[in-house]
């Protein structure tokens, strides 16, 4: 089994135990099946915030994982959700085939899934996987196995685009459930959506804060406000600002279809 360095991929200790319990139980359970594990979202982009981030990880199988290997998964999740440590409950992670990552057919498919508080089940791939997997792909963090561009081809600008507009088609009906708009994810959408604007215009993927000062930047005279406000948000702080909000979801979901139009 390959062990982690002392120090682990990151430079967060705690972080680097859980990554390597998580290691040791997969590839216990998985056996010869296993073929890599990276680490994605924040920790990746260089982002990552220990009060607030969870710890994305991405599994490449073999072959599919069969209801036997899923039961083992299952399990070892389960010792790992129920151990001390803090990120025990902040890990979410991907368990996808080798070529299902090299054909990127996943219209019909499941993957394994482990959520954030530690279920774990399959689930349909979402619209923003292919999103992932070129952030894994080009600032992934090898946790066991070859470098991410051996298993993971090219993503083009046409892949984004077409991810991009994918999932501005599953938030488009928020815009008519203005309950679901806490100040929480009133903050999150702007940011999100900072996020989807970069990448439709540069077809790269950036953290948050960087995208926000962007956006910032390309979009100030409408939205450098809010975007200010989004980005200085904590918990339990109030943010009101349901239509600016949606002013700017709907603009991205509009240029996010005039953009695969082109």
């Amino acid at each position: 089994m390959p062990e982690l360095q002392a120090s682990g991929p990151t430079m967060h200790q705690d972080v680097n135990q859980i990554v390597a319990q998580v290691l040791a139980g997969v590839e216990d359970a998985l056996g010869a099946s296993f073929i890599a594990m990276y680490l994605g979202g924040s920790l990746a982009t260089g982002a990552f915030n220990p009060e607030t981030s969870d710890i994305d990880f991405l599994v490449v199988t073999g072959s599919d994982v069969t209801d036997d290997l899923a039961a083992r998964l299952r399990r070892a999740h389960d010792r790992i959700t129920a151990g001390p440590s803090e990120w025990a409950k902040k890990l979410e992670g991907l368990y996808v085939p080798l070529d299902t990552l090299r054909t990127r057919r996943a219209s019909t498919q499941c993957c394994a899934y482990l959520g954030v508080g530690g279920w774990f089940g399959a689930v349909p791939y979402q619209s923003d996987w292919i999103l992932q997997l070129h952030l894994v792909r080009e600032h992934g963090i090898v946790v066991a196995g070859p470098d991410p561009k051996v298993l993971i081809d090219p993503i083009t600008p046409v892949d984004l685009r077409d991810s991009c507009e994918a999932i501005m088609r599953d938030w488009e009906p928020l815009l008519d459930d203005r309950e679901k708009f806490d100040a929480e994810y009133q903050a999150y959408t702007v940011l999100t959506m900072c996020r989807m604007l970069y990448t439709l215009e540069h077809s790269a993927i950036i953290p948050k804060a960087a995208a926000a000062a962007w956006a910032k930047e390309r979009y100030g005279s409408r939205w450098g406000a809010l975007i200010d406000r989004a980005a200085a948000w904590r918990h339990d702080r109030p943010f009101d600002h349901l239509d600016e909000v949606l002013d700017l979801l709907r603009y991205t979901i509009d240029r996010s279809r005039a953009e695969n139009r082109s």
